[in-house]
């Protein structure tokens, strides 16, 4: 059956910045002022993003024995994503102000239809973050991806990029626990000296 992301709201997750001493750095916390706004700006922030970064896990979950042979074909899918926007973008005019003739006018039409075709493309190969992960064996992928996905959230809202200290203890670790058990209950987080590590490897983020 697949799992729901637990339901969010900005109140429950202010009270999780709060209790879990998430903070952020001065320059975000002279951009609202002070320590209450800076958190429900958070929070509403983390309310939009986490329901996303759920949706691209269960994507990874439904495709759990993506073999690294396969990488051929998703560098073609990539390539062929490319080269419809190209095209996309280079009859990004309305046709009739081109005169080019009912052919050639159909044949811009048919390329815009293809725009969703473009986009889910891209969403999926978003969502496997092949290349960042390909070096990582199959069961390591899926909650490697969901940590760097939290990882680039907890930047975002904070502004701090550190690791942690020398054993992984620290409020990025704590905030990804927290939101991981909001998108997958069933995931283990690794202890804070694996995730450190585990991060380290996967980031170039500098304590």
């Amino acid at each position: 059956m697949r799992r729901r992301t637990k339901a969010l709201s900005q109140e429950r997750l202010g009270r999780m910045l709060a209790a879990q001493k998430i903070k952020p750095n001065q320059t975000k916390l002279a951009e609202r002022g002070d320590m209450q706004a800076w958190r429900r700006a958070a929070a509403q922030q983390m309310a939009d993003r986490i329901p996303i970064i759920a949706h691209q896990h269960r994507v990874r979950q439904a495709m759990p024995r993506l073999d690294l042979a396969e990488k051929d074909g998703l560098d073609r899918l990539r390539k062929l994503a490319d080269g419809l926007m190209m095209a996309l973008q280079a009859v990004d005019v309305e046709p009739s102000s081109l005169s080019l003739g009912d052919e050639a006018d159909q044949q811009i039409r048919t390329l815009r239809s293809l725009q969703p075709l473009h986009a889910y493309a891209n969403r999926i190969l978003k969502a496997l973050s092949f290349d960042r992960l390909n070096s990582l064996k199959s069961k390591q992928r899926i909650p490697t991806a969901l940590f760097l996905d939290l990882f680039e959230l907890y930047r975002q809202i904070t502004g701090r990029t550190g690791l942690g200290g020398a054993n992984g203890e620290g409020p990025l670790c704590r905030f990804t626990k927290e939101c991981a058990a909001l998108v997958d209950a069933e995931l283990k987080c690794p202890d804070p000296g694996a995730f450190r590590k585990l991060m380290w490897e996967n980031t170039q983020a500098k304590v």
